[in-house]
C-alpha cells in the first residue's frame, strides 16, 4: 500500500480517469490514514469543479486530524455551493481544533453565525471542550432545545400563515427542492434519507407541522440518528446503514455514505434527537411557506 501511494497521488491528476474513478481513488487515499495525502486532496478540494469529487475530498480529509485541513479551508471558498459550503462547516466541526478555527471566523466577523445550523451548533458541544463551550456561548449564548410550549406556540403562528392565502404549488416544488428534498421524497423526486411524504397523511397540516417543527417528538425506528465518535477525537452523526465486525456505515443529512473501521471507533449511541433539523421553516418567507405547503399537500 505505501507504494501504491505516491502512484495513486499521480492519478488523482490524470485527467483520463472518469470522475467516478477519481471519486473511488480519493476513498481510498483517505483510508491509508498516511498525512503526506492530506495536501494533495487540499489541492484537489481548491482546483476541482466537480461536485461529487469534491464531496468525497472532504469525506477523505475529514479522517486526518492535522490542522492543515482548517488551515486550507478557511476562509470557506467563494466558489462554492451552499450545499458544499454546509458540508465544509460540518467537517470542521467534527474535530474540536478544526471547531475553533471555524468560530474565529465568526468572532473576526469573517464568516456570519447564520451559516452555522443549530444542529452543528450542537455537535460542536458533544466535544465537551470548556474553550470551545466558551466561544460557542459568546456567539450563540446558551443552546437550549425549544419548549413544548414555543414549539407549540410556532405551529399555531404557522397555521394562521397558511390561512391566509393560497400557495403556489409549482413554486412550492422549488421550496421543497432547497428545503426538504435532500432528505425526503414527494412523487417520485428528492432523495430516501428520511419517510417518502407521497403516503403520509399530507391533507392533515396539523400533524404535517408537529412532525416539521418538532420532529424529535417520535422518531421511527429506522430513522434514529447515531453518533459516533471515533479515536482520535471525530465526532459524526447519521443513520446506522449497515454495521458488522470490521466496520460502521453511518448516512449523514447530506446522503453521505461515511464508512468507519470498528479498530478506530470509540463510541457509537443512538441519539434522542432526530436527524432532520429543528427550525427548518425559519427561513422561508410567508410567500414560501404558503406555496410549500401547497406543494406538499397538493394531489
Amino acid at each position: 500500500l505505501e507504494d501504491a501511494q505516491p502512484v495513486a497521488l499521480d492519478l488523482l491528476k490524470d485527467d483520463h480517469l472518469t470522475d467516478e474513478e477519481k471519486v473511488s481513488l480519493t476513498a481510498c487515499l483517505g483510508q491509508t490514514g498516511t498525512p503526506a495525502v492530506v495536501e494533495p486532496l487540499l489541492d484537489q478540494f481548491e482546483s476541482s469543479k466537480k461536485e461529487a469529487l469534491r464531496i468525497a475530498t472532504l469525506d477523505a480529509l475529514g479522517r486526518f486530524d492535522v490542522p492543515l485541513v482548517a488551515e486550507r479551508l478557511l476562509p470557506l471558498p467563494a466558489d462554492i455551493s451552499e450545499g458544499l459550503k454546509s458540508q465544509v462547516i460540518s467537517l470542521l466541526c467534527s474535530r474540536s481544533q478544526w471547531a475553533k478555527e471555524l468560530l474565529t471566523e465568526i468572532t473576526t466577523k469573517k464568516l456570519n453565525a447564520t451559516e452555522v445550523t443549530l444542529d452543528q451548533v450542537r455537535q460542536l458541544l458533544t466535544h465537551d471542550d470548556p474553550d470551545l463551550n466558551d466561544q460557542i456561548k459568546h456567539i450563540w449564548g446558551t443552546i437550549q432545545p425549544a419548549t413544548p410550549q414555543e414549539k407549540q406556540g410556532r405551529i399555531k403562528a404557522v397555521l394562521k400563515i397558511l390561512s391566509q392565502a393560497e400557495g403556489d404549488a409549482t413554486a412550492g416544488e422549488v421550496v421543497f427542492t432547497k428545503t426538504c428534498a435532500t432528505c425526503h421524497k414527494l412523487h417520485g423526486k428528492g432523495t430516501n434519507i428520511g419517510p417518502d411524504l407521497t403516503g403520509a397523511e399530507r391533507k392533515d397540516r396539523q400533524k404535517l407541522l408537529e412532525n416539521i417543527i418538532d420532529p424529535s417528538a417520535m422518531i421511527r425506528s429506522q430513522y434514529i440518528m447515531y453518533n459516533a465518535v471515533t479515536i482520535d477525537g471525530r465526532i459524526l452523526s447519521g443513520l446506522l446503514a449497515d454495521s458488522n465486525d470490521n466496520t460502521v456505515t453511518l448516512i449523514d443529512k447530506q446522503n453521505n455514505r461515511i464508512v468507519i473501521n470498528r479498530s478506530d471507533l470509540d463510541e457509537l449511541e443512538e441519539s434522542k434527537i432526530s436527524l432532520m433539523p429543528e427550525k427548518i421553516l425559519e427561513p422561508l418567507t410567508d410567500e414560501e411557506l404558503r406555496d410549500l405547503f401547497a406543494y406538499i399537500q397538493a394531489n
